[in-house]
């Protein structure tokens, strides 16, 4: 009896130890399986720090300056990137004020008009303008924490000539009452009809230089300057500094 339950202890370690060893077989086996799998689908790369990712937004705010006026801006920009360094971009702004001497004879015209009506008012002419435009960004690469970029392209330009009139001190106002100094006339000489000048639309030319400063995480402080070229019947070149924010994906 004890040599028979010797024995079946006996086969009980023996078909212990086989199961762990081809438990142990499977494993080493199973092995090169996943190095291969990891081989077949890498992990994916992180975004480059200084600006590797694959689309940007970026709003800006400054000044504009033409031989007529300085007045403010507003760009709205975004692309995506084409290779690691080259990205394609879109973008719309607006304009306050760029080439108001143009206009400024036919408001002139205006106050005489409203002056035979013994109507004393003064004018300003304004043109606002809003564009939009398209072209490619090339980040340039350095070792610096912020990135410079260059900026080309091409867009559209539509332009709205408006106009400022105010009465002159104790003149009489259209409606028929007394003007105070410094009272705003437009919307009254404006209701009369009067003509401030003709909008016009016109093929642009920009090129920009900027940098971009990370600030946290995907924010980053961008600082820009352009120069641009529109193609109107009376040809303005307008140049300005901005600055605003950048968003990266």
């Amino acid at each position: 009896m004890a040599v028979m339950t010797h024995r079946i202890a006996c086969v009980i370690v023996l078909a212990v130890v086989t199961v762990i060893q081809a438990r142990a077989q499977t494993g080493t086996s199973s092995q090169p399986q996943s190095a291969n799998a990891a081989a077949d689908f890498p992990e994916k790369p992180p975004p480059d720090e200084r600006g590797g990712t694959a689309a940007f937004v970026s709003a800006n705010f400054g000044m504009s300056v033409t031989p007529d006026a300085t007045a403010p801006m507003g760009d709205l920009d975004a692309g995506f990137r084409m290779s690691k360094h080259l990205s394609m971009f879109g973008g719309y702004g607006l304009v306050r004020n760029l080439q108001p001497a143009t206009h400024q004879p036919y408001v002139d015209i205006a106050v005489a008009q409203i002056a035979r009506r013994q109507i004393s008012v003064t004018g300003e002419a304004r043109e606002s303008a809003q564009y939009a435009w398209g072209g490619l960004r090339l980040d340039l690469p350095t070792s610096w924490h912020a990135s410079p970029y260059l900026m080309a392209g091409a867009g559209w330009v539509r332009s709205a000539p408006s106009a400022q009139f105010t009465y002159g001190a104790g003149s009489a106002t259209v409606s028929g009452s007394t003007a105070t100094t410094g009272q705003d006339a437009t919307s009254d000489v404006l209701s009369t009809g009067v003509f401030v000048g003709d909008g016009w639309n016109a093929l642009m030319f920009r090129w920009a230089a900027g940098l971009s400063i990370p600030i946290r995480g995907p924010w980053g402080i961008d600082a820009r300057y352009r120069w641009s070229r529109m193609f109107a019947a009376n040809p303005v070149t307008a140049q300005g500094l901005t600055v605003g924010f950048t968003y990266r994906f």
